[in-house]
């Protein structure tokens, strides 16, 4: 593999050479030079393709086999370059060997709302406190913020407020969260907001939406994680994240706004990405974002096309970037439609708008009144 050229800006933390040698359905698989700036890097694919496999042998390249979470056949090999504490990084795993650097990483798979019911100290000694344990496991916890958080009210205030930050930060609809004493227990009341401002009835973190429970949990998870490394600060955390199934359970508007949220609260993290859907990719910020597109056939297996040179995202709608070669759209019409039945506007406004200049146009006409339109 070459050896990517370091910029400026490169990130501390950050993926740019990567080679795959027999290991879950990728015979061999090469992806070179990848930009150690961006933060975002998206892997694409239909379910099946591969995406989860690529990731999990990032996982393994970066971290190590930690305790033989996850078997290697005997010819299986995994190289990997990029940036390590802003220093460059090369590593290689087989099933002979298994390294572990100093390496800033968190990962989560699909499934991510199981919160440990152990305090934090306790979940440090478990399994699930692995790095790699979540994203290769589908009974994974995730560490019990809770706690953290109710910890670091009674010991360090600093802490506790920085964490509440991050969440604001992410969670715009979060107007506050507070440790309150619930039938002699101490727990963690969250108040959410419309637009408007207006509070709503507090919560508990099991009665939130979905989507805002697993990305706190989530969150909570890779900020105390980073946290616990004594160079790695709250305030300016550094390293990668991998995340499965980066769109599941949350709504295309909040798709769209929580990379560039992401990316503002954690400028020196870079995420990579698996997702199904195209609307973060419309949602990020394209000049601190790659998209490798994954396939797959019965010859060559799984591979991979780096598609940010031929495909402009931030010049395409969503229709055309779901008829591009990221997503392999056949059609973006409804099922039964035709093109000469779809109203050809982007804006659902200006279809209001073309119903109303329609009827009064027959209006006019009706009346044998001179079109003004």
């Amino acid at each position: 593999m070459t050896i990517s050229k370091k910029r400026v800006d490169d990130l501390p933390f950050a993926l740019s050479d990567l080679e795959i040698i027999d290991y879950q359905g990728i015979k061999h698989l090469v992806i070179e030079n990848l930009p150690k700036h961006k933060q975002w890097l998206f892997l694409t694919g239909e379910n099946g393709f591969g995406k989860t496999s690529i990731l999990k042998a990032i996982a393994k390249g970066l971290v190590g086999d930690e305790e033989a979470i996850d078997w290697m056949p005997r010819q299986s090999k995994i190289q990997v370059q990029g940036n390590c504490w802003n220093k460059p990084f090369a590593c290689e795993v087989t099933s002979r060997n298994t390294v572990n650097p100093d390496f800033q990483m968190a990962t989560y798979g699909a499934a991510r709302f199981r919160v440990s019911p152990i305090d934090p100290v306790a979940f440090a000694q478990s399994k699930f406190s692995k790095k790699t344990y979540s994203l290769f496991n589908d009974d994974g916890m995730l560490i019990n913020i809770e706690r953290v958080l109710i910890d670091a009210e009674r010991d360090d205030l600093n802490t506790f407020n920085q964490l509440k930050s991050i969440f604001f930060k992410i969670i715009p609809n979060l107007a506050d969260l507070k440790s309150e004493v619930v039938n002699k227990v101490r727990r963690i009341r969250y108040y959410e907001k419309n637009e408007q401002g207006e509070l709503y009835p507090p919560v508990f973190l099991s009665e939130l939406a979905a989507g805002y429970r697993s990305i706190l949990t989530m969150i909570g998870d890779m900020a105390k994680r980073f946290s616990e490394h004594p160079d790695n600060l709250l305030e300016n955390l550094k390293g990668i994240v991998l995340i499965d199934e980066f769109d599941a359970h949350l709504h295309p508007k909040y798709q769209y706004e929580l990379p560039n949220l992401l990316s503002a609260a954690f400028p020196m993290v870079q995420f990579i990405v698996a997702t199904h859907s195209p609307i973060p990719l419309l949602g990020v910020n394209a000049e601190n974002a790659l998209v490798l597109t994954v396939y797959r056939n019965k010859t060559d297996g799984i591979t991979v096309k780096r598609l940010d040179d031929d495909i402009h995202i931030q010049h395409l709608s969503a229709n055309a970037l779901l008829t591009s070669d990221i997503f392999n759209f056949k059609s973006v019409f409804a099922r039964g439609a035709t093109p000469d039945t779809m109203i050809p506007f982007n804006d659902y406004k200006e279809v209001g708008a073309s119903e109303k200049l329609v009827l009064l146009r027959k209006k006019m006409n009706d009346l044998k009144l001179k079109p003004l339109l």
